[in-house]
């Protein structure tokens, strides 16, 4: 048996109530919110449309899913990889960058996966999670 962690890059960032992490390898690039274009009877949880280097993609309002707020006045989106390309994450933090342990396999419809315990924890976000609870919704 092997004493060996598996061990994970990933994208950090604080919101209010919790620290969060992002699989660098589910993710293709990082960049400043800019101009949002809302999308009349979408989905609760979708912000909108951006421009992405002159592709439009689809952004999640993340801190809304999660019922989080922002504690900075940055605004970034992450863009995501395959299955999910065309679609971005609202990130309104400071991102950084580290290696944490994998998390274990999710529920079927958990958000994150709380990692470790304490001031110190990280909530490692399940993308297909996201994705899949924000396309599901519909508005009233």
């Amino acid at each position: 048996m092997s004493d060996q962690v598996d061990r994970q890059s990933a994208l950090t960032f604080r919101m209010a109530r919790r620290r969060y992490a992002l699989s660098l390898r589910s993710t293709a690039g990082v960049q400043d919110l800019g101009k949002v274009r809302r999308i009349p009877g979408a989905p609760p949880h979708w912000l909108g449309v951006a421009d992405w280097g002159g592709s439009v993609v689809n952004v999640i309002d993340l801190p809304d899913l999660l019922e989080d707020t922002s504690i900075e006045s940055v605004k970034s989106v992450v863009r995501l990889r395959e299955p999910h390309a065309g679609i971005a994450v609202f990130v309104p933090a400071h991102l950084g960058l580290c290696e944490l342990r994998s998390p274990q396999n999710p529920g079927d419809s958990a958000l994150y996966t709380a990692l470790g315990g304490g001031s110190d924890t990280f909530h490692w976000i399940h993308l297909d999670s996201i994705v899949a609870a924000c396309s599901k919704q519909t508005v009233p």
